[in-house]
């Protein structure tokens, strides 16, 4: 039944904002603070459990003595017509889930900053009472419309000291995709190194646009945190800068010890990894990335993981190896039951409260550079504001549908012979063009291909209005070409320029393009690599007849997506104006 204009305490309900594990979310006001908060309330089922209510009552007073700008401030809780509930600061924005299901991945820097703040508001909950958050993931990242990082769902803390804790002893919690694996185990001894692998696995669905592991059952993914290969980022993603990569590498290994060891550490390493990007990237017109060194601190280890645990530096404490599947009998159950509220942990080290070091309050101010990140604010959600405000996404295809797409000409339906399959643009043997609705001049355009064997395909920019006919007249981005396979190779400007460097991946594995055209400036990318760059108002582009009949007339027009011969797909297409 929903609580909608009622009254809870001093809260008046205004509206459900969701749902979740343990109950649902509501909008509502106070009225003698004028304000506007997020209420949790109780599933009917739970509120059975006396010991539990007592529990939640007495842990969620507990969670509202913590106050840092980058945590959801819990305000009060409180029993009101038989619903326990508790009150806490509504964020005015959207969670990082809601920002990467529209932009599909974000981009480094501004992943970066929003870990940055997370980070800081971990640190401040162990210093000050040595809590252990134990379900980061994007879902529990709330993004202001002011650019604040607020570390959000606060409102449930548990004693490891304590046997009538909230969580039952041994049990698994967090979430299967950004789940450490000592939390699978169903260890007692985790500490802040368990949140630190869960910001990794967040920091890595962040940068590539879906988590380290998957797969078709809960129990199935959290086996792999235990027991699968951390995953290369950068073999995966070489256009990601090799610092970068290391250090989300380190942040998810497999044991703690070979994890950063606090969040000082951590800090330092998500810092140079920005500064990294900050020196190759001053401005959006991206060059060739050389590689460059990590910090000592920051490089992963390699060789054999470990299953152990040595003592972090500020005082987690030392843990021992247990059977990886024993949390499928009981903490499996639970986290089924419980999940999707925002746990915290007391360990059991008896430190005095530290006061925490003032934090910055937007992504932008987190980093101590002249020129920090982009502030986490959120960008209008319209193809016209993707084409005339720079740095906003336009997602052309997110795995659902074909609605910014259509066939040759301006109100016609996507081609038959094209299709969604398992989340990609898939298309076999010879069809139509598929072209975008919304037309670009200047841009940067993303996205990931794989082809079968035997195909021929390419993607066509600045194609005019008028049919299939004109595609043909419009630039190639080469993608695979069996009639001329040994001339115009993976990235080519068809018909003109060659790559003399192929960087595309074998026929079936996944690669990333990106085209990148200011004026009359056109580069070509494969998997984190410059292929091919012209200059169609440069002397030697003017001085070829073909070249400037061909394609100097427009410079303004649609994206098409080719499949001439064998099968392609594509998936996470997104472009922005420049």
């Amino acid at each position: 039944m929903s609580l909608e204009g009622q009254h809870l305490g001093e809260f008046e309900v205004l509206e459900r904002l969701g749902q979740g594990g343990m109950g649902d979310v509501y909008k509502a006001r106070q009225s003698v603070l004028r304000r506007m908060v997020a209420i949790k309330t109780l599933r009917p089922a739970l509120a059975l459990d006396a010991e539990f209510i007592t529990r939640f009552h007495n842990e969620a007073v507990a969670a509202a003595a913590l106050n840092h700008p980058n945590l959801v401030q819990v305000y009060a809780a409180g029993q009101s017509q038989g619903q326990h509930w508790f009150a806490m600061e509504f964020v005015d924005g959207e969670s990082v889930q809601k920002r990467l299901e529209r932009l599909l991945r974000l981009t480094a820097e501004e992943a970066l900053a929003i870990c940055l703040h997370v980070a800081g508001a971990l640190e401040y909950g162990w210093k000050k009472a040595n809590l252990i958050h134990r379900d980061i993931k994007p879902d529990n990242i709330f993004l202001s419309n002011d650019g604040e990082v607020k570390l959000g769902d606060l409102g449930l803390a548990k004693s490891a000291s304590q046997e009538n804790s909230l969580t039952m002893t041994g049990a698994s919690m967090g979430t299967p995709l950004y789940i450490s694996p000592e939390q699978t185990e169903g260890r007692r001894d985790i500490d802040l190194r368990s949140d630190i692998y869960s910001l990794g696995c967040t920091l890595y669905h962040l940068l590539c646009g879906a988590p380290p592991y998957t797969g078709n059952s809960a129990v199935s993914v959290m086996i792999k945190h235990v027991s699968a290969p951390v995953p290369n980022l950068h073999a995966l993603h070489p256009e990601l800068h090799p610092t970068l990569a290391a250090v989300v590498s380190k942040m998810m290994q497999k044991a703690p010890a070979d994890r950063h060891q606090n969040y000082a550490e951590l800090t330092a390493d998500l810092h140079a990894a920005y500064n990294a990007l900050l020196i190759l990237h001053p401005v959006d017109e991206e060059e060739s990335i050389p590689v460059a060194t990590l910090a000592p601190s920051a490089v992963a280890r390699t060789g054999k993981q470990r299953t152990g645990s040595t003592r972090p530096t500020d005082g987690a404490t030392k843990g021992r190896k247990q059977n990886p599947t024993a949390w499928i009998a009981g903490g499996c159950a639970l986290a089924l039951l419980l999940g999707g509220g925002f746990w915290l942990l007391l360990s059991k080290r008896d430190a005095s409260p530290q006061k925490p070091e003032s934090a910055p309050t937007t992504a932008a101010a987190a980093l101590s550079t002249p020129a920090g990140p982009p502030k986490a604010s959120l960008p209008k959600d319209s193809a016209q504001a993707a084409k005339t405000n720079p740095g906003n996404w336009l997602v052309l295809f997110d795995g659902k549908d074909m609605n910014r797409w259509r066939g040759p000409n301006e109100n016609d339906p996507p081609p038959m012979g094209w299709e969604i399959k398992d989340g990609t643009l898939h298309a076999e043997k010879n069809n139509p063009f598929l072209i975008s609705k919304d037309s670009f001049d200047s841009f940067k355009l993303e996205l990931e291909w794989r082809v079968g064997k035997d195909t021929n395909s390419g993607i066509f920019y600045w194609v005019a209005t008028g049919g299939e006919y004109t595609v043909n007249q419009a630039p190639e981005f080469q993608i695979h070409d069996i009639t001329q396979k040994d001339v115009f190779k993976t990235g080519s400007l068809w018909g003109f320029i060659k790559v003399d460097q192929p960087a595309d991946k074998p026929v079936g594995e996944w690669n990333t393009a990106r085209i990148w055209i200011k004026g009359g400036k056109v580069e070509h990318w494969v998997n984190g690599q410059k292929v091919c760059a012209f200059d169609m108002d440069s002397p030697e582009w003017k001085q070829s007849p073909g070249k400037t009949k061909k394609f100097s007339s427009h410079r303004k027009g649609y994206i098409a997506l080719q499949a001439q011969a064998g099968d392609v797909s594509y998936r996470n297409i997104r472009i922005r104006s420049l």
